[in-house]
């Protein structure tokens, strides 16, 4: 075969085609009214934040909620850490994390977090964690096709300052009883925030928060290191809480004061 042939044959293989979908219009109709009816069932109020827009974001338990269900992978592939030179306090961390389908399908999801951004309570892992839980978030959501917003992106406050984090309390006196007979309902929403400025990130990761009878209440899961318990209970305490052993862990219920 001559030149020009192998030339010729090439070009006819490579001759756009226009692209189909995997299914039929019909079928894929049906999977992504599936799909949002699998959000509302399976993602509790505790998996989502409504921003002063109203506008409905989903958090980090949700979207690795809809990652197992999916049966997706992930791993992070790139972190680097950009400090500043002229204030070695100051540095953000980018994080590149590549979420993969069990067909083999592979999206990669890039964000960053700066120390600048609020006040961390925690800012060596906070920093670092925030970034990570952003970039994967936004891989697993490119992944689905989902237009949900991330409420990591949205929630944080950059202007925030020391003066505007809840001020040290003494323990409390009288016992966890006699505490909880003069707490009044509390917001779960701002009890997330609250804890995760005074935790940080990773702690927060095995952190519930649930009403109770009119109680806003946080459990620390009971399968976490010990090291991480003990941390929880070190922080709790110079905020003023005293935590209890439950069945569902260690638990502690949020004062409205605090918030």
């Amino acid at each position: 075969m001559d030149e020009k042939a192998v030339l010729e044959q090439y070009r006819q293989r490579w001759i756009p085609a226009p692209l189909e979908p995997v299914s039929p219009a019909e079928k894929l109709a049906k999977s992504f009214h599936e799909f949002e009816e699998l959000k509302r069932q399976i993602l509790t109020p505790a998996d989502t934040y409504q921003g002063g827009d109203q506008a409905v974001r989903i958090r980090k338990s949700g979207w690795r909620k809809l990652a197992l269900a999916f049966g997706l992978s992930d791993e992070i592939v790139d972190e680097i850490q950009e400090k500043d030179e002229k204030d070695p306090k100051t540095w953000v961390w980018h994080v590149r994390v590549r979420v993969t389908s069990r067909a083999g399908r592979t999206v990669e999801g890039v964000s960053s977090c700066s120390t600048r951004e609020r006040v961390f309570a925690h800012p060596d892992h906070d920093t670092h964690a925030l970034a990570h839980t952003r970039a994967k978030s936004r891989a697993i959501a490119d992944m689905l096709g989902a237009g949900d917003l991330i409420a990591e992106e949205f929630e944080e406050e950059p202007s925030a300052t020391k003066e505007s984090m809840p001020q040290k309390t003494q323990p409390p006196s009288g016992g966890p009883e006699a505490e909880e007979a003069v707490l009044r309902t509390v917001p779960w929403q701002k009890a997330r925030e609250f804890l995760t400025r005074i935790l940080g990130e990773s702690i927060m990761e095995h952190v519930g928060v649930h009403d109770e009878g009119g109680l806003v209440v946080a459990y620390l899961d009971s399968s976490v290191q010990p090291s991480m318990r003990t941390e929880f209970l070190e922080r709790l305490y110079t905020w003023g809480y005293l935590a209890k052993e439950s069945d569902k862990g260690l638990r502690v219920v949020i004062r409205d004061r605090e918030l």
